[in-house]
């Protein structure tokens, strides 16, 4: 990961806490899928993460896909998922 102010490059630890709180992000969205399954009487989809970048200015921070019974969740920096603690 660059970083302009540590000669291009950011600190491991900066990059794992990132990682880290992707995962924990994940892991929320996947246990509030379960729940909100279980409770409909439905399997609990899949949940991929992507990573698509904004076009013509917009952004898509998620969607389910009918073809595949996927949710797919947008970990582009400019997604909303990052809006939350």
């Amino acid at each position: 990961m660059k970083s302009a102010d540590r000669g291009g490059f950011e600190p491991l630890r900066i990059v794992v806490e990132r990682r880290w709180k992707i995962a924990q992000k994940l892991a929320m969205i996947r246990k509030a899928i379960t729940a909100q399954s279980q409770t409909l009487g439905i399997p609990t989809p899949e949940i991929v993460a992507v990573n698509d970048a904004p076009k013509d200015g917009l952004i898509t921070n998620g969607y389910f896909n009918p073809a595949d019974g996927k949710i797919y969740i947008n970990l582009n920096p400019a997604s909303s998922v990052h809006d939350f603690e």
